[in-house]
């Protein structure tokens, strides 16, 4: 159980350690909808415009310009924090918080490098498929908290149950926190009502990787 291995010491805490449970163990409504009004109310007074994510997503994909899921997330997400030195703040803080003591000291400052490396003419972030864990991991934040936000925003219940079983939601939020409990050797075996994704590229979190995002916008 998440709860016997990450740290609960708040009622947020508490949140946002259920919701990865029902990540690991398969539920179809892994964020229930008093818990997305809420994630959409603590967003909305951070300043983020969810209203973004809304509409038909097969048109922002088209007007993105046809890259990489990655790198349409991280436009997205940029737009919607509020400018690319908020988006390195938030990435910034999450990667830290998202990878070993023995790491922290090389996770400093890497977001921001990684930008200036990284990013193209039209505003785009390039993520490449070299196996470097920081890189690995702030692609895995970005695209977790994406489909976040998409989710929270939709304001109807059925839309939203619909949104945490499709691909995108299962890609994003879902397989990069069980592959991440795979690698650390503790993902019970068991029947799950959203089926796996076979997909093998999928860049990971870390066990209580999911729990510290949504913590993050509880708070």
């Amino acid at each position: 159980m998440v709860e016997n291995i990450v740290s609960i010491e708040t009622e947020d805490e508490k949140i946002a350690a259920m919701i990865e449970r029902r990540v690991i163990v398969g539920e179809r409504e892994v964020i229930d909808a008093d818990t997305r009004l809420r994630l959409r109310e603590e967003t909305t007074k951070k300043g983020v415009e969810l209203i973004l994510f809304g509409g038909n997503r097969s048109e922002r994909i088209k007007d993105g310009g046809g890259e990489g899921r990655s790198s349409r997330q991280a436009k997205e997400l940029e737009i919607a924090l509020g400018g690319r030195q908020k988006m390195i703040d938030y990435c910034q803080k999450m990667l830290t918080d998202c990878v070993s003591e023995a790491r922290r000291e090389a996770s400093k400052g890497f977001v921001a490098r990684y930008y200036e490396n990284h990013i193209d003419e039209n505003g785009v972030l390039n993520f490449n498929r070299k196996k470097d864990l920081l890189k690995n991991r702030l692609e895995a934040i970005i695209s977790a908290t994406h489909s976040m936000f998409e989710l929270i925003q939709k304001v109807s219940d059925e839309q939203a149950l619909e949104y945490m079983v499709s691909n995108e939601f299962c890609i994003s939020f879902r397989e990069r926190e069980l592959r991440g409990w795979e690698k650390a050797g503790g993902l019970p075996p068991q029947e799950r009502e959203v089926p796996r994704i076979q997909m093998e590229d999928i860049r990971t979190l870390p066990v209580a990787g999911l729990k510290k995002i949504v913590e993050y916008w509880l708070v």
